[in-house]
C-alpha cells in the first residue's frame, strides 16, 4: 500500500495552531488575573475604605499574619490565595495597579536569574550572595 505524499507545510501549521492555543491560554489566564485584581480591588474598597482612606499598611501587616499560617499549612492553597490577594490589596494601596506589579515580577526574575545564590540555609531560605 501506497503511503500519501505528506502536505507541504502542514508541520508549520500544526505549530501555528499549537502557539496560538498556548497564546488563547496565556490571555486566558491573564484576562482571569486582571478580572480577580478588579474583583478584588472593589470588594476591599468596600468593605474596608478606599485607598487614600487605609493605604497598604494594614493589608501588609495582615499578610505578615497569613505567612505564618501558610508556614503552618504550606500545602494549603487557600492559604496562598490569601497571600496573593493581600499582595494585590497592599501594592494597588501603594499606587501599584496589578499589570505595573507583574511587569516589576518579571523584571525582578530577571534580576535573581542574573545572581549568584548561596547554600541552603538551615531555615530552607536560599540568600544571594552581595557584593
Amino acid at each position: 500500500m501506497k503511503k500519501s505524499p505528506a502536505i507541504p507545510g502542514t508541520g508549520n501549521f500544526r505549530l501555528l495552531i499549537r502557539n496560538l492555543r498556548l497564546i488563547h491560554e496565556r490571555n486566558e489566564m491573564a484576562e482571569r488575573f486582571y478580572d480577580l485584581a478588579n474583583d478584588h480591588a472593589e470588594w476591599s474598597q468596600a468593605t474596608f475604605g478606599s485607598d487614600a482612606e487605609r493605604g497598604p499598611e494594614g493589608p501588609l501587616n495582615h499578610l505578615k499574619r497569613e505567612v505564618g499560617e501558610a508556614i503552618d499549612s504550606p500545602r494549603d492553597e487557600e492559604e496562598y490565595a490569601d497571600l496573593l490577594l493581600l499582595v494585590l490589596d497592599a501594592s494597588r494601596r501603594a499606587g501599584i495597579s496589578a499589570p505595573e506589579l507583574v511587569s516589576a515580577a518579571a523584571k525582578k526574575l530577571d534580576k535573581n536569574k542574573e545572581r549568584e545564590w548561596g547554600e541552603r540555609q538551615p531555615d530552607g531560605v536560599f540568600e544571594h550572595k552581595r557584593s
